[in-house]
This record gives C-alpha cells, structure tokens and sequence, in this order.
C-alpha cells in the first residue's frame, strides 16, 4: 500500500485561500498530528454516499466525478472541531481528489489538491500520487478515516433509503465500460466508504481489482 505517513508539503505559493497559507498548514498539520497521537478522535456524524456527479452532459469531452462525502466532529483541549471531507475520482482520467473544508471553527479555509498549481499538468494517478501523497489534505483524510472506517457508514446517510440514487443522469455511453465506475457503483451498492476511500488513493488497491492507471 502507498505511504501512510503524516508528513506535509508546502503549500503553492499560487494557492488561494481565506486564510494565509501558512496558517492553514500550520492548522491541518495539527490536525494531523492530534489525530495521529489519538488526542483527537473524530466520530462520523454523516455520510453522502458515493454518486456520480456529471458537470456538463452537453459537451463532446464529457467530464465527471464520483465522490463520496463525510462531515466528522471531534473535540481536543476543550475545543470542538468539525470537517467536511470530499473524496473524487475524476473521470474519464481516473485521478484522485480531496476536498477538505473546515466548518468549526469556522476560518473560511477549503483545501484541495485541484487548487494546487501542478495539478492540471499531471496525467495519471501514479503522478497524482508521487505529487501530492503527502499533502496535508491526503494525510488528513487518510488519518481520519482510519479512525471512523468502521462506524456506521449507511446509519449516517442523510437521505431516505428509496432516495438513494448512484447518478441523478443517465449515464453517457463514454463511461458505461470504465472498469473504474463500476467497482465505484459496487461500493455505492454496498455503501462500502472505507473501499471507496482506498479506491480514491491507493493504486495497489486499484491493482488488485485489475484496473490500470491511466
């Protein structure tokens, strides 16, 4: 399996946020290290299944992503935390994404690896993965998941059951035959999030299951 270190990079220089991006490293890496060390223990509070999102259907390049999403709480040193995490696959090109926004205390800050500079030029997951494996928004997911993999995933999901749907749209032809969306809607069936999230970043995972990086 790839590297599960805590170890964060910096920050593009051409990176925008609410914040400076300083303080926004300086601020997850504490979450990553309390997190790490167990001072921090995140409990799911819920849970958006994994779902097809297409941005335009309209278009001869269709582009889309299937994601699935998990709002975590926490409390340290008498102070309460809580995350939005997003965790995408791009599609068709297969590479991975996450979306971290802060929601208490609320400073403003959303983290994501597409927001970086170099992410556009990169072509397949192997890159996406030597890039960015240890961008603090990968290690934090990474950390807290491994926390919360085993709770009850499908008791958190907002929505009744007969409302569940994997995609709102027909699904175009361009993706019918993606290996990669299919093992996706298998976890969607089995609202399996701990599967979906090492489909998001593991390659080794995506190996076992017979699908090659693009």
């Amino acid at each position: 399996m790839e590297d599960q270190g805590t170890s964060c990079i910096e920050l593009d220089d051409q990176t925008e946020y609410a914040l400076g991006k300083d303080e926004i490293l300086s601020h997850v890496n504490s979450m990553c290290e309390m997190t790490q060390t167990r001072k921090l223990r995140w409990t799911l509070r819920a849970y958006d299944y994994p779902h097809l999102f297409i941005s335009n259907p309209f278009v001869q390049d269709i582009e889309a992503d299937v994601s699935h999403r998990f709002l975590v709480e926490g409390n340290a040193q008498g102070r309460r935390f809580s995350y939005a995490i997003r965790e995408v696959i791009k599609l068709p090109s297969g590479l991975c994404d996450v979306e971290i926004e802060e929601k208490v205390p609320d400073t403003g800050y959303v983290m994501c690896l597409s927001f970086e500079r170099d992410y556009e030029y990169l072509v397949s997951q192997k890159q996406v993965l030597e890039r960015y494996g240890t961008h603090p928004a990968v290690v934090f997911s990474k950390l807290v998941m491994g926390q919360i993999k085993t709770m009850d995933f499908r008791g958190a999901i907002r929505i009744d059951e007969k409302d569940r749907k994997f995609s709102f749209e027909p699904i175009p032809s361009e993706f019918t035959g993606l290996t990669l969306l299919r093992k996706a809607q298998e976890m969607y069936d089995r609202c399996d999030a701990w599967m979906f999230h090492n489909l998001v970043f593991s390659n080794d995972f995506r190996e076992g299951l017979g699908l090659e990086d693009t």
